[in-house]
């Protein structure tokens, strides 16, 4: 984000002759307060709707300031979200109570007209900059490229309190050492109230967002505040409890009479909360300080008024859809942040050994944890309220461990998100977080955070931790724990302070033993054992299990589009030349359905349907066992550029009818449609350690084989190297084993060009991709009779290649020449190319394209083909062997 300084015109300083203090909002859309700093700070620009006061880049602040209010006599009600209204408990364990929320607590204080003083703790250097937006990769969190730690908290009350109150608990947060807060982005109101933040209110079934000063605008200062103590956001965007509105007002006001399962379901009630959605993510859109956006606390199909139709499927369909539709919204106006469900993690087992195992109450966590536009997976954990108060700290270091297992299982984050006992909490929660290290689980967030005001405390409904306690000391060692964990620290078992009295409970003393349930839709054909054998990238290197691995090889797109008997010979006349890789399409789309050979998607008006069967991906198994026999690794492309095999344009043809070709990488229903694409083939194979890496297309310019494309593509390449940012992100986010690459032609965008494809502006800049930090490595090819240098070719080729080899040193990345060819003087062109793959210490090489013999006849011959027994096929097999002999 870059930070502009907002300077107030001459006739708006006039209208207001107020200051503002150090931290305060001075400006933005709707701002209708003073914009004049105090002190000499200055009015700086966060984003469009949030202007603050922030010091000079040259002044020191000193630690701490006191403000001075005013303030009239009321009474200040603070409302708990989490109050504890049960069901009737019956005698059976399988009855449980229910951690919802309707009977409201509240604590109040006189406020007299005196003038008061309170004191706020910022930082002696003003807020950090600006960082990066979380990303996911596997089952870890990034940010920057390094990984970030959810160690977090819950303060769903942050928007209710001064300003000068929400520094002190962020203040009081940060000094536990914890990363991440989870607070309410919701309080549905039907009358106006007198005090605190709320941010839409409803009147005969109308909503009015409120984006001033007492709702969207409250918000802008926790998020700024939340920045300045360098704490991330998650932001819940309803409630499935009646506190601060939710759901249930929806209902109330647009589908009167209706059950609370209509919300997920009604179409007006969808389309009004998708509204209300939208508000939100494009106000913060460019704002990096949010982590991610919940669709919602806790849901269920009923709610605090326990009514649900028979509509909604308890075992998990109706919020799974749901789920899916509004994360695809999401997702498709707001590509920076994460999305996840906000849930409680119910499982619905088959033989649950506990109730919170097969609930029926609408949640399925394993099936939610395979939507695609969720990124991480939540669970709470509240042993008491779910009916097992008897032994909540050996059944809750269960309970982290399935979930663990079901993180590993879908190699996607979860968090425990909330957890909370009234009882021996230094003691219970010390077990908990040692189970969370242990298990590999990626972070947690306890409820919640507690602080102390001038006014007084927040509400406390039993769990609220305050700093200076017992249980404070031990949530703060386990923030420091998990940190060691992942940086590669000491971890030292969290332990409660020796003034508890509860001897601590292990998960060795848990008396149920659970497995989670693995649903898999499709299986390879070989194994799937243990993943053993992945090739990894150390540097500029690849690695098999720990020593290089030399990346010798070839193309043969046409694999699966043979007999398996023709498969078996194509490997082993590449295997014979020593050559260890080979690049094959793991595309075909199709409109009518072929006599003969593979195809793996097919469309009719707009419907694509994956083909799994032996036609399908059930040949491409074949593939996989084949290569695997012959001991070759597989790159597989799984879209093309150009038209050949379906490729991109039928994407645009069936999805965006009449658009140009670029808009394959911008429009929302086409990226959808490919991800479910590459989700198939990735979850199928994303345990086989014959696939060496996927690459995201074959060649991928702005214009494709119609050779249109519209202005709105950046024929530099910002266009594409954000859709492949996005596409690459999205494989890491499901498969954390195989190496992702681009695909592309590695053309360059330097400002004096040599020679055409040095800046050709068709949409690349192979230097600005290979900074990408989800591609594993960069991919280039070489054409020179093909880019207008057929007069010099051999040399060309070999700046070329000596340009790459550059850039990859300058990336510390490794960079293969992937595909390569001439029709003319092959054998004395490729000897000299190969050369100067070895000398310039690039890293690899895949040549255009492998040739069997087969009993029917030849593979085909475009020109570049290499047959076994030829002098070009020695050639590359001498190239081979010099490559690894370097290596």
């Amino acid at each position: 984000m870059v930070l502009k300084a907002f300077w107030a015109v001459a006739a708006l300083a006039g209208l207001v002759s107020a200051q503002v203090g150090q931290w305060g909002q001075c400006g933005g859309i709707n701002w209708t307060g003073a914009t004049q700093c105090s002190g000499g700070w200055v009015c700086t620009e966060l984003n469009p709707y949030y202007y603050q006061c922030l010091a000079p880049a040259s002044t020191s602040t000193s630690s701490s300031h006191t403000t001075t209010t005013t303030s009239t006599s009321k009474s200040t009600t603070t409302t708990t979200t989490k109050s504890t209204t049960t069901t009737t408990k019956s005698t059976t364990t399988t009855s449980s109570t229910t951690k919802s929320s309707s009977t409201t607590t509240t604590t109040s204080t006189s406020k007299s007209t005196s003038s008061s003083t309170s004191t706020t703790t910022t930082s002696s250097t003003g807020p950090p900059k600006p960082t990066g937006f979380v990303t996911v990769s596997g089952q870890k969190f990034l940010l920057n490229g390094a990984e970030y730690i959810v160690a977090g908290t819950n303060a769903y009350w942050l928007a209710q309190y001064s300003n000068a109150d929400i520094d002190q608990a962020f203040s009081d947060i940060a000094a536990a050492g914890l990363t991440t807060v989870r607070t309410w982005g919701f309080n549905e109101v039907t009358s106006i109230p007198n005090y605190g933040a709320y941010y839409q209110s409803w009147s005969n079934g109308v909503p009015t967002i409120n984006t001033g000063s007492t709702g969207l605008g409250k918000f802008d200062y926790v998020v700024s505040s939340a920045k300045a103590h360098g704490i991330k956001l998650v932001v819940t965007l309803t409630n499935n409890w009646s506190d601060y509105g939710g759901m249930d007002i929806y209902v109330s006001q647009l589908n009167p009479g209706g059950t609370h399962d209509t919300f997920y379901t009604n179409p007006t009630i969808i389309a009004a909360y998708k509204s209300y959605i939208n508000t939100w993510v494009t106000r913060y859109l460019n704002e990096p300080t949010i982590l991610s956006w919940e669709l919602a606390n806790e849901p269920r199909c009923s709610g605090s008024t326990g009514s649900a139709s028979s509509a909604c499927v308890t075992s998990g369909a109706t919020i799974n859809q749901w789920a899916s539709t509004i994360s695809a919204y999401i997702k498709s106006i707001d590509s920076n942040h994460l999305v996840a469900l906000g849930d409680e993690g119910w499982y619905q087992w088959a033989n649950p050994p506990t109730y919170p195992y097969a609930p029926g109450v609408g949640i399925d966590f394993d099936l939610n944890l395979k939507i695609t536009t969720l990124d991480y997976g939540t669970f709470h954990s509240y042993p008491e309220s779910w009916g097992q108060a008897a032994n909540e700290s050996a059944w809750g270091v269960q309970w982290i461990s399935d979930h663990a297992n079901s993180q590993k299982t879908a190699n996607k984050p979860v968090i425990l998100e909330e957890f909370g006992v009234t009882v021996s909490q230094p003691t219970i929660y010390a077990g908990w977080l040692n189970t969370i290290i242990s298990s590999g689980l990626t972070g947690f967030q306890y409820w919640q955070a507690g602080s102390t005001f001038p006014d007084g405390t927040t509400y406390n409904d039993g769990y609220a931790v305050y700093p200076g306690t017992d249980v404070y000391t031990v949530l703060e060692e386990g923030a420091a724990d998990l940190k060691a964990r992942e940086t590669g620290g000491k971890v030292t078992s969290v332990t409660a302070p020796a003034t508890s009295t509860t001897s601590t409970t292990t998960s060795s003393t848990s008396t149920t033993t659970t497995t989670t349930t693995t649903t898999t839709t499709t299986t390879s054909s070989t194994s799937t054992a243990t993943p053993t054998g992945f090739v990894t990238v150390s540097g500029q290197k690849f690695l098999l299990n720990g020593v290089d691995y030399i990346v010798a090889g070839t193309n043969a797109y046409w694999l699966a589009q043979y007999s398996n008997s023709d498969i078996d010979q194509a490997f082993s006349d590449i295997a014979a030349a020593g050559l260890t890789t080979v690049r094959t399409w793991g595309f075909n789309e199709v409109t009518s359905i072929p006599n003969y050979g593979a195809y793996y998607q097919s469309w009719s008006n707009g419907v694509a349907t994956i083909n799994t069967g032996s036609t399908g991906l059930g040949k491409f198994d074949y593939v996989v066992s084949s290569a695997k026999a012959h001991g070759i690794k597989l790159v597989v492309t799984l879209t093309n550029n150009w038209s050949d095999y379906g490729g991109m344009d039928v994407y645009v043809s069936q999805l965006n009818p009449g658009g140009t070709h670029d808009t394959f990488y911008t429009n929302p229903t086409i990226i959808a449609a490919y991800k479910n694409y590459i989700n198939t083939w990735v979850q199928r194979y994303k345990n086989e350690p014959t696939i060496l890496s996927w690459e995201l297309a074959n060649e991928p310019r702005c214009s494709g084989s119609t050779g249109s494309a519209s202005s709105a593509c950046v024929t530099t390449g910002a266009t594409i190297n954000q859709w492949a940012s996005t596409i690459s992100a999205y494989i890491k986010s499901i498969d954390s084993n195989h190496l992702v690459a681009l695909g592309d032609e590695g053309w360059y965008q330097l400002a004096n060009p040599p020679t055409y494809p040095y800046a050709p502006n068709v949409g690349i800049d192979f230097n600005l991709n290979l900074k990408i930090s989800t591609l594993d490595y960069g991919t280039f090819h070489s054409y020179p009779e093909s880019w207008g240098q057929a007069a010099n070719e051999s040399a060309w080729g070999l700046q070329w290649i000596s340009d790459h080899a550059t850039s990859q040193k300058n990336a510390n990345k490794p960079v293969v020449l992937e595909e390569f060819g001439t029709t003319v003087n092959q054998t004395t062109i490729y000897t000299g190319w190969l050369n100067t793959v070895v000398s310039s210490g690039l890293t690899g090489f895949q040549y255009w394209q492998a040739g069997s013999t087969f009993p029917d006849g030849t593979t085909y011959n475009d020109g570049y083909a290499v047959y076994p027994g030829t002098a070009v096929y020695s050639v590359v097999e001498q190239g081979a062997a010099n490559l690894k002999a370097r290596g």
